[in-house]
């Protein structure tokens, strides 16, 4: 023991120690006489323990050397913790915190009058996790340098119990200064730190690579998808510029036929199937749009525990009595900018695909809350980015997916249910839709076991845009002449007998050429002008860029089935009503722009 303590006495400032004890006694033997020593040398000294149990220990054996700790502690010499008190408050560690924890307090003693720092301490908690270890085994090699450049004195303490060979070779290997039995003695075994560190810098880097390779990896999958999806889009849109016009026939004469036939019960029975018929059709052509990201959409602040909570009865009616059905909402959560009714979209589908996978008995949990992603999450996601979202989490209980099937779930068409029992537009629409709102879908399924959907969309600070519902108002008898624009014979003829039987005088032509040559025969008589945007010759948009040069007072009201060229329109403030719409609500528009009050944006 004086053996040792004598050692001790002759190590000099800037030292890097590292002892390697198998029981208190020889943890004490190095430790204590180390601190004693500085405390007579004028210097400050730090002593760091695992857990506050410790800290009696230490003072007890400190007292027993002749040391008064009270005084020492009160008068800053002395400074007894732990490590979640010092270099590890915040639960994490880092070689370069521990490192600049180290030079901190050097600057501290000095400022204080202290000739030096010494500090010693167990590193127990870190050899025990290999990860742990790793980051700890960097800052013992680094700190070498950093002791010898500032003068700091330190002591580390190893427990060869809890650590395997392999560890605690290592650790000898990264220290200048070893204790061994009762001497202190240059270490042989001691490796340079850039020669210790090479190789564990080397599989770092091969680390980085590899993770670069797997990014480049998804990122060239979400490449393949996007291609496939514009392609998918292109034909779409096309299918639903043709199918909407038809659509648009059907519905509106059904809306037409039921206003007559109110008094003939039997007859308007049929006419409200074929309506009904029409519009889930037109309902099919949406979700088509929708998962190929061309859906029309009308965004604003938006409270998503809200829109879950408003939907509640209906989503209880999908489920079976049997079924457990939970919602749980923050009410802390913030605001998203989507829109309402893609919103209730993408819950009733996460909802029906729930339902769909649990049995008798089964259990389906809806929860919102907010989440902060960060970099190694985003890293592991595709289309995630760092920053504050508001997740929607929809979880069941029941069969669960294999790898293959998650692979291909978002997959346009892709069902693993029964033929006859869903179309695959389901999630395919889903995804578009919460790409499309900038957001990211995270998954978790194992067979057997149940799944979750945890959908993140960006969360947006800002008070709450209070929604008033759009009513379509039972439209009164109007006056005024309009002109309606459209290539498409059924569309056009149903429009004008829509308008003519509200009491306007109606013309009509099949392209943009046509009307201006109208416009010209018959200037200053046209109130409005209701033009497709898609049609030969001249289109919607050519037309309007006409008339508002030529003549301004005349108001246009845009109709589609589908266009590109819908969203540049809208931010100009533009009215646009979609195809196929309802008869009260395309009167309901015209009579607002013939009043000189419309509502801009999109019907």
């Amino acid at each position: 023991m004086t053996r040792l303590v004598d050692a001790l006495e002759l190590v000099e400032a800037g030292g890097h120690i590292c002892s390697i004890y198998a029981s208190v006694e020889e943890q004490f033997a190095s430790a204590i006489p180390f601190t004693r020593i500085g405390l007579e040398r004028g210097e400050r000294c730090m002593y760091i323990v695992e857990e506050e149990c410790d800290l009696e220990a230490v003072q007890i054996a400190l007292r027993d050397v002749g040391v008064d700790v009270s005084a020492a502690i009160r008068s800053g010499a002395f400074v007894l913790s732990t490590k979640a008190q010092s270099y590890l408050r915040d639960g994490h560690f880092s070689p370069e915190r521990m490192l600049a924890f180290w030079k901190t307090e050097l600057q501290r003693a000095r400022k204080d009058g202290y000739s030096g720092f010494r500090g010693t301490g167990v590193a127990d908690c870190v050899t025990l996790s290999s990860r742990g270890f790793t980051q700890w085994i960097e800052y013992e090699s680094l700190a070498t340098n950093t002791f010898a450049e500032t003068g700091c004195l330190c002591l580390c303490q190893y427990d060869r119990r809890i650590s395997s060979p392999e560890l605690v070779l290592d650790v000898i290997r990264a220290h200048p200064i070893v204790i061994c039995g009762d001497t202190v003695c240059q270490n042989f075994y001691f490796v340079p730190p850039d020669e210790f560190l090479a190789p564990r810098r080397a599989e770092r880097e091969i680390d980085s690579i590899l993770r670069t390779l797997k990014q480049h990896e998804r990122a060239g999958e979400h490449l393949r998808k996007v291609h496939r999806m514009e392609a998918m889009g292109h034909l779409a849109g096309g299918i639903a510029h043709d199918f909407n016009n038809l659509m648009a026939v059907v519905t509106g004469y059904s809306h037409l036929l039921e206003e007559s036939l109110r008094d003939n019960p039997p007859l308007l029975e049929k006419v409200e199937q074929i309506r009904k018929a029409g519009d889930q059709a037109s309902s099919l052509t949406r979700q088509l749009l929708a998962f190929t990201r061309k859906q029309m959409v009308q965004p604003r602040l938006l409270d998503l525990s809200s829109a879950v909570e408003s939907l509640k009865k209906m989503l209880r009616l999908l489920l079976s009595e049997d079924t457990e059905f939970v919602i749980e909402h923050d009410p802390r959560a913030g605001l998203i900018y989507a829109d309402r009714g893609q919103i209730d979209q993408v819950i009733m589908n996460l909802v029906i695909n729930a339902r769909d996978a649990i049995s008798k008995g089964g259990k389906i949990d809806i929860r919102v809350s907010d989440y902060v992603v960060d970099e190694e999450y985003a890293g592991h996601h595709l289309r995630a980015k760092p920053g504050p979202f508001v997740c929607l989490t929809v979880a069941d209980n029941g069969c669960g997916m294999n790898k293959e099937t998650l692979e291909r779930i978002f997959e346009p068409f892709f069902s693993t249910k029964l033929e006859g029992k869903g179309t695959g537009l389901g999630l395919a629409m889903v995804d578009g839709i919460v790409e499309q709102m900038g957001g990211f879908i995270a998954i978790e399924s194992e067979v057997e076991h149940g799944t979750t959907f945890n959908v993140y969309f960006p969360r947006i600070e800002g008070a709450v845009i209070s929604e008033s519902e759009s009513q379509i108002l039972e439209p009164t008898y109007g006056t005024g002449t309009i002109l309606v624009v459209e290539d498409q014979e059924g569309i056009q003829l149903m429009v004008s007998e829509i308008l003519r039987r509200r009491g306007y005088t109606v013309s009509s032509v099949r392209n943009g050429r046509e009307a201006l040559a109208l416009l010209e025969n018959n200037a200053g008589q046209i109130d409005l002008v209701i033009t497709d945007l898609a049609m030969p010759i001249m289109g919607g948009v050519e037309l309007a860029n006409t008339l508002r040069v030529s003549y301004p007072k005349v108001k246009i009201l845009y109709m589609s089935g589908y266009a590109d060229d819908i969203p540049a329109l809208l931010s100009f403030g533009h009215i646009f009503i979609e195809k196929p719409f309802e008869p009260n609500l395309l009167l309901q528009k015209v009579s607002e722009l013939l009043r000189g009050a419309p509502k801009s944006g999109l019907a």
